[in-house]
């Protein structure tokens, strides 16, 4: 059960990261500063942002489906349970990157509030981003604590309760 549920999830993310990748375009999610992430045009997720992006959905698509799979299968369908909640998790993921293109003036004006709050933060922004690290490993270690949950022997009660 553990590596069927395992492979299941890992199929369900590629695809739908394939799906993802293939019909967003680069340049409408979040990030589109060149960098050394950026994707090949220079804006957009680029490979390490996909790789995050797949391991988010595969850990979230098996994190659920494990739990989900046992009431899917009375039907025969529990690949569905996998199926539907990596789709949520990657379209919670892709919409909380999705923005909408700007034009030339917001750009110059969005890149002097940058420029003017650099010079009165001298730069210090790490803080923020070790926010955002911090969480990303937060959720992390929560999907694979689910996860292990999930294929822990939990002790089944009688309807009276335990020990009574």
């Amino acid at each position: 059960m553990f590596w069927y549920d395992a492979l299941t999830a890992f199929v369900v993310a590629v695809l739908v990261v394939a799906l993802f990748a293939a019909f967003v375009p680069a340049t409408r999610w979040r990030g589109d500063a060149a960098g050394p992430d950026a994707g090949p045009s220079g804006v957009g997720l680029g490979a390490a942002g996909l790789a995050l992006f797949f391991v988010l959905v595969f850990l979230g698509a098996w994190a659920g489906g494990a739990w989900a799979a046992p009431y899917a299968a009375a039907w025969g369908l529990a690949w569905l349970a996998f199926l539907l909640i990596g789709v949520a998790v990657a379209a919670l993921i892709a919409g909380a990157g999705w923005t909408r293109p700007r034009t030339p003036a917001e750009q110059r004006v969005e890149a002097e509030i940058d420029r003017a709050e650099a010079e009165r933060t001298l730069g210090d922004d790490r803080w923020a981003w070790g926010g955002v690290g911090i969480g990303l490993w937060v959720l992390l270690v929560a999907l694979l604590v689910v996860i292990a949950a999930a294929y822990m022997p939990w002790p089944v009660y009688d309807e009276v309760g335990p020990g009574l």
